[in-house]
């Protein structure tokens, strides 16, 4: 926690310097007795005052001893320092007294004097007649302490000197210019450089600031140098967000420089800034930090530069993102036939022709199928194109229920299609017919436009083995197309395998592989 109160350097000085002189004074007056004895004083004048007591006491005695008494009370009366007088003869004891005499001075010895209590013989025609004693009350309080003169002289020398040297280091150390005492070489080298520099010593006043420094405190009255830093509201603002403990109380307690800072601040002038601060010690060469060099560095126009590019990289990725979207959308359209949505033409053999290379050289077998909509022309002929769509879209959707995602499903053309079936699995033909039996079942029915439509397809299958092995993709094909041919050819709605030995030939009854 920051200290709230402290005493200043200035004020500190002054009492060190005014303690110091009211040391020499005592330790002289205590071997020259320079000031005078506050007792001695204080014994001298009772000795006057009791004197001049007995002098009027006399005097009465020689005119009327009847006056005495009267005379004792109006001494005791009009002298507040005395406590008692009293009117003693040898032989006859006390005659008169005025006044109550303290019990500790009872039992003392009346013959002696004390500071309290003066004997003081009564003369009469030169000769003496008997003693007056005059005892003095005691000034042992705080109120007699006060006014001793040691004390008085102690407090008023140390009040006016502490007050006048105060003032004085005050207005000397105000005219008194930091920067003067930096010579000018350096202060013209602090000045070359572009980032604001400031010194600060252990006090937190500023000693040393470049051009720099001193144009972001304009609109600041006067100079800056000599003032505290904590002074610099703009700063001290930046870094309330910060750590409790600042940079610089870092630094000088560390002996070490202090982590870079980026702050925020508002400057006088009303210009918004964005710096990062560095905060280093200045120790005396022998590892005490007696101040703390700190540097600002501009940043405001990087981080706006770097805030524009940011958002200009923003922008270019949304755009390369929407890019790549239509990209993909376009590639999309330009790979799926939009009825039915299966891969066309183009991309079918795009995405194939690698897989009969591999198939080929692995001595793997591949089938590829080829179908066609029974009597599709007269679904149009007879009910419109968009029944012959449906009829289409209602037959691809069964091949694909019917196929693994492995498999390539293309609408070759029209209300054709090619399959090709990539990996282990059964026969073309067992899925030639599975697919045959889902369309004749589900594509009449999911025809919700027309009741009771029947729909069926063809499909001829050829077969990559070891028994046959045709050169290309596009003779494979053309096998399941020859095939595809001899099934429609041989009453429709059913399955024919191509066989490269022989003509191909149809099943015998529908549903059943040839």
């Amino acid at each position: 926690m920051r200290k709230i109160f402290q005493l200043s350097p200035i004020f500190r000085i002054s009492a060190a310097i005014v303690g110091l002189m009211l040391a020499l004074i005592l330790a002289f007056d205590s071997l020259f007795d320079l000031l005078p004895s506050d007792l001695a004083q204080q014994i001298e004048i009772r000795k006057q005052t009791s004197f001049a007591v007995s002098d009027q006491i006399a005097h009465a005695l020689q005119e009327d001893d009847l006056h005495l008494q009267n005379l004792l009370d109006q001494l005791v009366a009009r002298n507040p320092a005395i406590l008692s007088i009293g009117v003693r003869r040898d032989s006859q004891g006390t005659i008169a007294q005025s006044g109550k005499p303290s019990d500790d001075d009872a039992s003392a010895d009346r013959k002696i004097s004390t500071p309290t209590r003066m004997i003081v013989p009564l003369l009469i025609d030169d000769r003496r007649w008997g003693d007056a004693e005059v005892q003095f009350k005691d000034d042992t309080g705080l109120r007699q302490w006060f006014n001793r003169p040691t004390v008085k002289f102690t407090l008023l020398f140390s009040t006016i000197g502490l007050l006048a040297i105060f003032f004085y280091l005050k207005k000397v150390l105000n005219q008194l210019d930091p920067s003067n005492a930096v010579p000018q070489r350096v202060q013209k080298a602090f000045d070359t450089l572009a980032e604001a520099v400031v010194l600060i010593g252990p006090d937190t006043k500023i000693l040393l600031s470049n051009s720099t420094f001193t144009k972001m405190n304009a609109g600041i009255p006067g100079r800056i140098e000599g003032k505290s830093i904590l002074r610099l509201n703009w700063l001290i603002d930046g870094l309330s967000d910060e750590a409790q403990v600042f940079p610089w109380e870092a630094a000088i307690k560390s002996n070490h420089a202090a982590a870079p800072r980026k702050i925020k601040v508002n400057l006088p002038n009303g210009n918004h800034r964005e710096l990062i601060m560095y905060s280093g010690p200045i120790d005396d060469g022998t590892g005490v930090a007696r101040g703390c060099l700190m540097t600002f560095d501009d940043v405001t126009e990087l981080s706006e530069a770097n805030s524009k590019l940011e958002y200009a990289l923003k922008e270019l990725q949304l755009s390369r993102d929407k890019i790549e979207e239509q990209n993909l959308e376009l590639q999309k359209h330009a790979s799926i036939d939009p009825l039915t949505g299966c891969i066309n033409r183009r991309s079918f053999f795009a995405q194939a022709e690698p897989l009969f290379q591999k198939a080929l050289a692995d001595g793997e077998p591949l089938h590829c199928i080829m179908a066609d909509i029974d009597h599709f022309k007269s679904y149009n002929d007879k009910y419109g194109h968009s029944v012959g769509d449906a009829v289409i879209q209602q037959v691809s959707g069964a091949m694909r229920r019917s196929l693994r995602t492995t498999d390539l499903l293309c609408r070759y053309g029209g209300e054709e299609f090619c399959i090709l079936l990539v990996g282990p699995g059964p026969h073309g033909t067992e899925f030639g017919e599975r697919m045959r039996e889902s369309i004749e079942t589900e594509a009449g029915p999911g025809v919700r436009a027309i009741d009771g439509l029947r729909v069926t397809s063809s499909f001829g299958v050829a077969v990559l083995d070891t028994g046959n092995r045709p050169a290309t993709l596009a003779e494979l094909i053309d096998q399941a197309d020859k095939a595809l041919y001899d099934a429609k050819h041989s009453g429709r709605n059913r399955v024919v395998l191509h066989r490269a030995e022989a003509p191909p030939a149809a099943l015998a009854q529908p549903g059943k592989a040839a």
